[in-house]
């Protein structure tokens, strides 16, 4: 089934989870898999939400997409980006004469928002100023924009086609295969390395993507399929492929799966959907942000009988996420930081029992936070099975401000 709604930003959202595991790979061939565990959105989701914001609730696109990239610092914004965000900092009005193609990444909702194709135009030049302040940053804002307009409107692909073409000049008449030699040639070149991402380049390719292709999943396999860029690539044909085709249900149910609460709000509060997730993503690190509480599992080395060393985690790459990413500090139980550790090495059931019990009191007295609750005590350190710890999280299962892991869910 594919939903008939007029506001379709998911579309584009789902692109950029979809191709974030594929960007710059080698080769991208056969029926491959839409949705894996490794997928995450990318800074390409952020600033659609960030848009989206700005046109909902009448901010400054600079305001907004300022906000939203100082919210998820780790979403992999790009050094020119970070720049632009501490320039902001002492002057408001500072500027990017960017050439890249985080101008036409975030402005679906621009495309579906216009009345006209002129103010498409309009608002998609006035969303890339602040970063894009280039004649090419603002044509590629300009030309996914009107693409998602036009489509939306179900104008015939060649018009189109004819349209985007001269008016900003871009090749649209390549085939699949061209696009991808084209592509891999910029990936291999060292001249032309840093151009793959150029908004010049990458814009024609996510247009030419929907308009060789017959649906909205085959839209995206195609963008994938050139290579290169794929996430932001996928994201732009996404959202102007959802303008025409519209979206699968099930594309929809899945992606939200890896998106956190504050995005999906400016999704359903846009496309008048009614997401929700309360499973704990596999890409955790990119949801570090004031607010988001990382649950993991600790323990305390003892040196000897009675000397007590420093704490444990009981999963030491989720350690290294919770120290960097999240702030937190090595400690046996409790709040530190942006991080919570519940006791599970060398703790009995019962005392881990009596921990996770501490920790759902905690929660529901701090409903402004959003705890990430991570495979506390199934480690091989802790040595649990799921079966053993998930139903002490029964009491939480409902609870809005928790996420639990799927294995645990499927358990309770």
């Amino acid at each position: 089934m594919t939903t008939e709604t007029k506001n379709r930003i998911i579309g584009a959202i789902i692109g950029d989870v979809v191709g974030s595991t594929f960007e710059f790979a080698d080769r991208i061939a056969g029926r491959f898999k839409l949705f894996r565990s490794a997928c995450s959105f990318t800074d390409d989701t952020v600033l659609t939400a960030a848009v989206a914001d700005a046109l909902l609730h009448k901010r400054t696109f600079a305001d907004t997409i300022c906000d939203w990239g100082s919210r998820y610092t780790y979403a992999g914004f790009g050094r020119s980006f970070r720049e632009w965000k501490k320039r902001r900092k002492n002057d408001p009005n500072a500027t990017n004469n960017s050439k890249g193609n985080g101008c036409g990444m975030r402005v679906s909702p621009i495309g579906f928002y216009a009345s006209s194709i002129d103010e498409a135009m309009h608002l998609a030049k006035e969303s890339a100023l602040t970063t894009h302040n280039s004649p090419e940053g603002i044509a590629g804002a300009q030309a996914i924009s009107g693409a998602v307009f036009m489509a939306r409107e179900k104008c015939p692909k060649e018009e189109i086609k004819k349209f985007i073409e001269e008016t900003f000049g871009y090749n649209l008449g390549l085939s699949n295969d061209g696009v991808r030699k084209f592509i891999k040639a910029l990936d291999s070149d060292n001249r032309l390395h840093r151009e793959r991402e150029w908004a010049e380049n990458t814009c024609p390719a996510a247009i030419t993507a929907f308009l060789n292709s017959d649906s909205y999943e085959e839209t995206l396999r195609t963008a994938i399929s050139y290579g290169g860029d794929v996430d932001t690539i996928a994201c732009m044909a996404g959202g102007i492929s959802a303008a025409y085709y519209g979206v699968p249900e099930e594309l929809i149910e899945a992606v939200a799966q890896y998106l956190p609460k504050d995005i999906i709000d400016i999704i359903n509060e846009f496309d008048g959907l009614n997401l929700t997730n309360r499973n704990t993503p596999a890409q955790i690190d990119r949801w570090a942000k004031k607010g988001h509480v990382l649950v993991y599992g600790s323990g305390k080395e003892f040196t000897g009988k009675t000397k007590a060393g420093a704490p444990l985690r009981d999963n030491e790459p989720m350690g290294y996420i919770a120290d960097r990413r999240f702030g937190g500090k090595h400690q046996l139980e409790g709040l530190a930081g942006n991080t919570y550790a519940i006791p599970t090495i060398g703790a009995t059931q019962e005392e881990i029992a009596q921990a996770v019990e501490r920790f759902a009191a905690f929660a529901g007295l701090h409903p402004e936070l959003t705890f990430i609750v991570t495979n506390v005590g199934c480690s091989r350190k802790a040595g649990f099975p799921p079966s053993d710890i998930a139903p002490m999280f029964k009491s939480v299962a409902d609870s809005p401000n928790v996420l639990l892991p799927r294995e645990f869910r499927e358990i309770i």
